[in-house]
């Protein structure tokens, strides 16, 4: 008996995209790909490099020409290179950043 994949059910909408993103984690180093997913609560990232798992990270993901970056933290990796990101916003400033970012790309079906 073949098992049915159940469909994930999300507390925000997510809107799949294809952004420039660059992680800048703990030991310094700048990790290059792209975003895939993006919500107000996270991101899913395809990486050429695995992040540490759990650890603080600083974001700057390119939308519409403008810089966003926010602080987040890899929760999970997909398999491969795709990981999952928490947004973990460091105040009202980088709240509204995300905010602003979702609703472009929202409303914008070409990114």
């Amino acid at each position: 008996m073949r098992s049915i994949p159940r469909k994930l059910v999300y507390r925000r909408p997510r809107f799949r995209v294809d952004l420039p993103v660059v992680l800048h984690d703990e030991q310094g180093r700048r990790l290059h790909g792209r975003c895939s997913e993006l919500s107000s609560e996270g991101a899913g990232l395809n990486l050429h490099e695995a992040p540490a798992a759990g650890k603080p990270v600083r974001v700057e993901i390119e939308v519409d020409e403008q810089v966003v970056r926010v602080t987040g933290c890899v929760v999970r990796q997909h398999g491969g290179n795709r990981f999952g990101l928490r947004f973990l916003p460091a105040g009202a400033e980088e709240r509204r950043a995300i905010e602003r970012m979702v609703a472009l790309v929202q409303h914008n079906p070409f990114f």
